[in-house]
Formats: structure tokens, C-alpha cells, sequence
């Protein structure tokens, strides 16, 4: 079979089609997202994650310390404030109760889940410490509504409930010897199993439900279909999987067997272009959020999936 990739640049439009005997996927840009400024009229979103069955999307933004919810058709509805209490908010996400949950720094340096009730004040929930000196970086809700978290430096993986704060499974992505690895936000997959970015390994880990190891994939490297440094995971249509590469500075699709099928995007800072993109999230209906956090923004494209050619 042959496959072949074309990319077409304009100002204000990028779109990157594969061609197969049978489909095609191509991604554009759509537009950037408006965030109420801070005080200091200066953004910094850090993560961004969308509630599948509401589409409500959770924007964390540091400089700030809030966290932003926009409604599904993209428009601001509420932005934390001084009653939250948060400190140095890393990753958010709306979860299956409308409640917003986060990671945020609490006493020293390290990280906890906190939840925040509708008003955005928070509630009482007490996670569980699974070992000494616990600090998460991303969280993520999973389809049973109970909570996913990762320590990027180490590859931690604890899962809380969300009803009591007790640990149900903890594990290590590896034997627990990786440090300063930058592991990304976790991705959960329909069948339940759970993919994690890799970081500075270059690769994507493929985990049961529990947990438990199954494969990965991804090669370094530059070229079409490498990976050098993935952050952030998202399902596409037709079952492909997005792959947010922060220093290749591009969203890779893979079929549902993890096999390459095309890529978008470049380095630069007009509109579709990337500059160290750290965040992706997508909806049901196609749309792409990716945060920029040395950019300050948020831009939105249109993955288009399945078409006949």
C-alpha cells in the first residue's frame, strides 16, 4: 500500500492530508480561544482537558492560579477566584459530577488533588497518600468517574476514588528507576486501557485498566511519524489516536494499532503554527484544543476524519 502525506501552508490556514486507498485525515486551524486576562493582563495556560459527555472544557492557567471552564461551544462561562485557594494549579478537568478537580501545591512543594464545589470553593476531599512525599502532576477523570494521577518526574500512577480519597491502584509506567522523565497527562482509551506520553523517552505506554503494561510505541526522532518529546494524548475520529509533540511541535495521527498515518503542524507564532505546545485536549465533534503556555493561548483546529476519496 502506498501512503503519502501533503502539507499546505497559507497565513491564516495549515492543513496536513493523508491520502490511502480508502481515507483521509486532515487537521486545520479554527480559531484562538479568549480567556479573561488576569490582573497583569498575561496568560499562561498550563493544561487544558474537555468533559466528554458535556463537552465543558477546563483551561488551568499558572500565571493566574485559576482555572477557566468554557461551555461547549467554546465560550467562557466561570474563572476561579481568591476563594478557590489555589496555589500553583497544574492540570484541571471538569469531572461527572460538574465538580471542577485539580492538582495544586499545598504546604512545601508538593502536589495534591483538590476539588472545588460549583461555586469554585474548595470541598472537603482528602486523597490518600499512597507513599511518602506523593506529588502528581496531571490528573485525569476516568470513565467510572474516579480519578488518575501521574508524578511526571517518576511515572507514578495512582488511581483515588472519588467518593472516599482511597487509593485503588497505584503503579510505576517502568520499574520505578526512571526519574526527570516528564511523563505527560494519561489518557484513558473506550476499552479502558490507558495510554501514557513518555516524554523525554520518546514513546507512548500502553497500560491496562489496572495498570499493568501491554506495549508501547513511538521511535525518536525527527522525521514524519518520530517522536522526540509527547506530552498529551487525545482520541480522534474513527478510532485514531493525536499525539501532541512539544518539541517536534506538532499533533501526530495513529490508527487504532498505533500505526503512523500523518502529522500537522510547525514552529512559529502565527495562527496553527506551534512554539512548545504542553496541553491537548478533543471533544466528540472533531474539535482540537492545544495550550501554549509561553504563548498564552489556546488555539482550537478541526481534525476531519474518514473521508472518501
Amino acid at each position: 500500500m502506498v501512503t503519502s502525506a501533503v502539507v499546505f501552508l497559507s497565513a491564516s490556514v495549515f492543513s496536513a492530508t493523508l491520502t490511502t486507498p480508502c481515507a483521509a485525515y486532515e487537521i486545520r486551524y479554527d480559531r484562538a480561544i479568549a480567556l479573561t486576562q488576569g490582573t497583569e493582563g498575561k496568560l499562561r495556560p498550563v493544561s487544558v482537558t474537555v468533559d466528554p459527555s458535556k463537552g465543558e472544557i477546563a483551561i488551568t492557567e499558572s500565571r493566574q492560579s485559576a482555572i477557566h471552564v468554557l461551555n461547549a461551544a467554546g465560550i467562557e462561562t466561570f474563572v476561579t477566584g481568591k476563594f478557590a485557594h489555589l496555589s500553583l494549579p497544574l492540570d484541571a478537568a471538569v469531572d461527572n459530577t460538574g465538580r471542577l478537580v485539580c492538582i495544586s501545591k499545598i504546604s512545601g512543594w508538593n502536589n495534591t488533588i483538590v476539588r472545588l464545589n460549583i461555586y469554585g470553593e474548595p470541598e472537603e476531599f482528602h486523597p490518600v497518600s499512597p507513599v511518602d512525599n506523593w506529588n502528581p502532576n496531571h490528573l485525569t477523570i476516568l470513565q467510572d468517574g474516579n480519578y488518575l494521577t501521574v508524578d511526571m518526574n517518576s511515572g507514578f500512577l495512582v488511581k483515588h476514588d472519588s467518593g472516599s480519597g482511597q487509593v485503588i491502584w497505584s503503579r510505576f509506567v517502568g520499574d520505578g528507576s526512571l526519574h526527570d522523565i516528564s511523563f505527560g497527562k494519561p489518557c484513558e482509551l473506550p476499552s479502558g486501557n490507558i495510554l501514557v506520553p513518555g516524554g523525554r523517552l520518546s514513546q507512548v505506554y500502553v497500560l491496562t485498566a489496572d495498570g499493568e503494561f501491554i506495549e508501547s510505541f513511538g521511535r525518536f526522532g525527527s522525521a514524519p511519524g518520530r517522536l522526540i518529546f509527547p506530552v498529551s494524548i487525545a482520541g480522534g475520529p474513527d478510532g485514531t489516536l493525536l499525539v501532541l509533540d512539544r518539541l517536534r511541535h506538532k499533533i501526530l495521527i495513529f490508527d487504532e494499532s498505533f500505526n503512523f498515518l500523518t502529522e500537522y503542524g510547525s514552529l512559529g507564532s502565527r495562527p496553527g503554527q506551534f512554539y512548545h505546545p504542553v496541553s491537548m485536549a478533543a471533544d466528540v465533534n472533531g474539535s482540537i484544543y492545544v495550550a501554549q503556555g509561553y504563548q498564552g493561548l489556546v488555539q482550537v483546529f478541526n481534525v476531519l476524519g474518514n473521508r472518501e476519496n
